[in-house]
């Protein structure tokens, strides 16, 4: 009888400790998580106000950039502009002479 006593006290003892490994355990990964995370935010930021920057900064060069204007007359065949390539910005019209 006072064995199965000794093997319950010891079984309930390692139980315990488990129990406090495991809370420890918990406790320093969940610590960690929050160091990682709170790098991660702070890049995060950095790149934010970097991409705002940037963007900001093409608008600008966007808005100084001259607009580019193409006036073709109407009467005039298409086929002779089949080859060209033009930027995007580009505003074509077709004016009657």
């Amino acid at each position: 009888m006072q064995l199965i006593l000794w093997e319950i006290g010891i079984l309930s003892f390692l139980l315990w400790v488990l129990a406090v490994g495991f809370v420890l355990f918990t406790g320093i990964l969940f610590y960690r998580q929050q160091q990682i995370f709170h790098h991660i935010l702070k890049r995060l930021k950095q790149m934010e106000k970097m991409m705002t920057q940037q963007t900001e900064t093409q608008s600008t060069q966007k808005q100084q950039m001259p607009q580019v204007r193409l006036s073709i007359p109407k009467d005039e065949p298409i086929s002779k502009y089949e080859s060209m390539t033009l930027p995007d910005d580009v505003q074509i019209s077709f004016v009657e002479k």
